[in-house]
């Protein structure tokens, strides 16, 4: 399959069309809708942008608003995938490479073999933390579980791993437990297992993982909850680990408009660097969330938020760890 054929004009004029016609239909998304057209037709040049932006978006109540890859068709969640999968492989900007590293140092000093990850997307970050494994020599099983809702996400995670098959074994499953993952380990001798669980996160409720994982992990899917949403999530995640580990963005008007120029010339990743800073906090409620939680910020506008539960760990050589506190 090929997408982002159409230069940038005939995009927007696809995405407009797209989305006047779901105006006709009643439904939930209806408000998104309507907010998101207003925003396809004013990124036909910089100064109906930012009319639309000082003018609309500062105004938009941001718990209830989705961007367009909350709801569109599968063909357009794939083009963003796989757009955003792109630009996370770039060394530049480097979107996620703060995150990575620190996962990586996590796992060189800590006995860390199983990781979840929370709307893992492409488990892109998965698949640089096995490049860096590979290139240092590993030779011990590690296990990643990714779980996510879209088939979208299936199918360009799939893609994305194509090129490691010779030392992955990647298994999409549709549940998943202790005893899935005992049968997919026995069927391979390889040292990289990825999982990828095709279903809603908050169904791990339901799952049976009696053990615990070692190590839950998001990245940019926290700010797609709502606060009732990220305390179910964050409850449920402490039952199943002592360290999670969440990589997100704030909201800086700087960054938003340094990362709009950057993706300018593609709408629906301008669409996703948009809206979601309309529902990222501030750094101050950041911290006010997070007292007992280890947070740090970076200048790309974004921050990772470590809470582990007890202090067992020399994680950070001597750092000790904080408890999670209620959101």
């Amino acid at each position: 399959m090929h997408y982002m054929q159409k230069n940038r004009k005939d995009k927007i004029k696809e995405i407009l069309g797209y989305l006047e016609s779901n105006l006709l239909y009643p439904s939930p998304e209806q408000f998104s809708i309507r907010e998101n057209l207003f925003f396809f037709q004013s990124i036909t040049n910089l100064i109906s942008f930012f009319r639309w932006y000082f003018n609309k978006a500062i105004l938009i109540n941001k718990d209830e608003i989705l961007e367009f890859n909350d709801f569109c068709d599968q063909h357009f969640s794939i083009e963003f995938l796989l757009s955003l999968t792109k630009l996370e492989q770039e060394k530049f900007p480097g979107i996620i490479k703060p995150f990575v590293k620190e996962i990586s140092h996590i796992i060189k000093y800590n006995p860390i073999f199983t990781i979840l990850n929370w709307g893992a997307g492409s488990m892109e970050i998965e698949r640089q933390l096995i490049d860096i494994l590979i290139k240092n020599g590993n030779k011990k099983q590690y296990v990643f579980i990714g779980i996510d809702k879209s088939e979208a996400s299936l199918f360009v995670a799939v893609s994305n791993y194509q090129r490691l098959e010779s030392y992955v074994f990647f298994q999409q499953v549709d549940s998943i437990s202790d005893i899935i993952i005992s049968n997919i380990k026995k069927r391979t001798t390889k040292l990289y297992i990825v999982i990828f669980c095709n279903r809603d996160v908050f169904s791990l409720e339901e799952e049976l993982i009696s053990k615990k994982v070692e190590l839950v992990i998001s990245s940019f899917f926290m700010h797609h909850l709502s606060n009732s949403q990220k305390l179910k999530l964050y409850n449920l995640g402490i039952q199943m680990s002592d360290r999670i580990i969440e990589y997100d963005g704030f909201k800086s008007w700087f960054v938003l408009f340094r990362q709009s120029i950057f993706t300018w010339r593609n709408p629906l990743l301008l669409n996703g660097v948009v809206f979601s800073n309309l529902r990222y906090m501030e750094k101050k409620r950041l911290r006010e969330i997070g007292l007992n939680c280890k947070i740090r910020f970076y200048f790309r506008g974004t921050y990772i938020r470590k809470c582990f539960k007890n202090n067992k760990t020399d994680y950070d050589k001597g750092i000790r760890a904080h408890s999670i506190i209620s959101l």
